[in-house]
């Protein structure tokens, strides 16, 4: 099912670099906007709000007409171009920030840019990876990009909160920018040459191609209900964690150090999760294990709300995060290889912007959702809610690769 990574070659580790270094750049500098809106520009509750919320909404409105226009586009410049833009943008803030001119306007744009720069890389990458990679080595290519992913997740943001404190965030973005220039020269030294992209069709109509990749997955036996059940697994999941923090540290009295181990040490079973799932693939099969672990990361809510107080409560957190993340970080390698596998390449790029604008309207409105639950019963009634709905879930996978892989 797949071969060594040894077999994947120079230009993917290029890409792996790359890939490697923009997401450190970013995890780095995860906190770096809030502080430099709360404490240099002493911005108000609601205005480091709509600071957070500023790149989602650049990637919902901007990012519906990125699947057609990325399409008809060779992908590796336009991955370059979206790390040119957000490092510029990112540079933009210590540079004012030096001359005195920072404002709470230019912080708001800069996050637009990073936001649109983001679907913008989001869009491309998925097609630019099945281009440069043979299918035998799809599962273990992406198991690697799914690795590098989860060790910045898991290092990248303490490293970023000691480095807000010893040099300062605007510094710490300047960093973030540099990364992304990392990401663009490694990206530039890629040798293979990409293949010719799909030539629009005269009888194109933009209403129809903005939705091309949503017809596409929903049209798709077995993308459909994965589709489905992904948008429900991250809803759930993104929804109901501000109320799980505050569960923690209000309702279980956590204390700043347990409150860190339970963000920190779950995340290494994601990598551990990722490291594992070309060897799975191997021995059951890439769908069958796929759909398997797509139930088996989706119980792990529920226990949570039920957590005690105390020592005991930071076991349970800590066990069942564990669980979830180390069964997500299993499958998504090998639903990404499925993915590439089951979407045809001129269909790439609007199927991955379909993908990523619905996850960025789903979870800013099941956070709001959660919250006004909780303030109409109890933060644990909104957990548990979200958990019996992440459970069911399962329910939607493609059950029938179970039986045909």
């Amino acid at each position: 099912m797949t071969e060594p990574a040894s077999a994947l070659g120079s230009d993917f580790r290029r890409l792996w670099i790359a890939v490697g270094a923009s997401q450190t750049g970013s995890a780095l500098a995860l906190g770096a906007f809030t502080f430099v809106a709360t404490e240099v520009l002493l911005a108000s509750s609601f205005q480091v709000s709509l600071l957070a919320a500023a790149g989602y909404v650049a990637a919902v409105l901007l990012g519906l007409p990125m699947g057609p226009w990325v399409e008809l586009r060779r992908k590796r410049p336009v991955l370059i171009a979206a790390d040119l833009v957000r490092a510029t943008a990112l540079f933009s803030v210590p540079i004012a920030y030096l001359a005195g001119v920072l404002t709470y306007v230019h912080l708001l744009l800069v996050a637009v840019v990073v936001g649109y720069g983001q679907m913008l890389s989001l869009t491309a990458s998925t097609a630019h990876l099945k281009a440069l990679v043979a299918p035998e080595l799809r599962t273990t290519a992406a198991s690697r990009i799914e690795t590098t992913g989860w060790i910045a997740t898991s290092s990248g943001p303490p490293l970023g909160g000691a480095l807000l404190g010893v040099i300062g965030p605007t510094i710490t973005l300047a960093l973030d920018a540099v990364a992304h220039l990392l990401s663009a020269l490694s990206l530039s030294r890629i040798l293979k040459p990409e293949p010719a992209p799909a030539i629009r069709p005269p009888d194109h109509r933009w209403r129809r191609d903005l939705t091309t990749g949503w017809i596409f997955l929903l049209g798709h036996a077995t993308l459909r209900p994965l589709f489905v059940n992904a948008m429900l697994f991250g809803a759930m999941v993104m929804g109901t964690q501000p109320l799980i923090q505050v569960f923690m540290l209000r309702d279980l009295g956590f204390t700043p150090f347990q409150y860190g181990l339970t963000l920190g040490l779950p995340a290494i079973a994601g990598l551990a999760g990722a490291m594992l799932a070309p060897r799975l693939a191997r021995r059951w099969g890439r769908d069958r294990v796929m759909v398997v672990l797509g139930a088996l990361r989706a119980g792990w809510l529920i226990p949570i709300a039920l957590a005690p107080p105390g020592l005991a409560g930071v076991v349970v957190i800590i066990a069942c995060d564990t669980m979830l993340l180390f069964f997500a970080g299993a499958f998504n390698p090998l639903f990404v290889s499925h993915r590439m596998d089951a979407v045809p390449d001129h269909l790439m790029a609007r199927v991955s912007a379909a993908w990523g604008i619905s996850n960025r309207v789903l979870w800013p409105v099941t956070m709001l959702l959660s919250g006004a639950l909780a303030m109409m019963f109890s933060t644990q009634v909104s957990i548990v809610v979200g958990g019996v709905i992440l459970a069911l879930s399962g329910l939607l996978l493609p059950w029938r690769l179970v039986r045909q892989d």
